[in-house]
């Protein structure tokens, strides 16, 4: 199967910030860990590669995972507009 254990993720997403393990999500691709920290809401860390990826602290956690889930994170970077 591949892919990190929730042990692992939650290790590298403690290694960076201080992890609320009350609030942590998980879907069938990744795990979101809520933080507390300046300039952080969360992380996301990828179940088959266990890429982390920084959540900003402007916005929710929801509408993070949405810009994950819409590719707004993938290389090369792109724009949001809104109009």
């Amino acid at each position: 199967m591949g892919g990190i254990s929730y042990e692992e993720a939650l290790g590298r997403a403690s290694a960076e910030h201080a992890v609320d393990t009350n609030d942590v999500r998980e879907t069938a691709t990744y795990w979101v860990f809520s933080v507390r920290g300046i300039g952080c809401c969360g992380v996301l860390v990828e179940k088959m590669t266990g890429k982390l990826v920084e959540l900003g602290s402007d916005t929710s956690i929801d509408d993070w995972v949405w810009a994950y889930e819409q590719g707004l994170f993938e290389e090369p970077p792109r724009d949001l507009v809104v109009v």
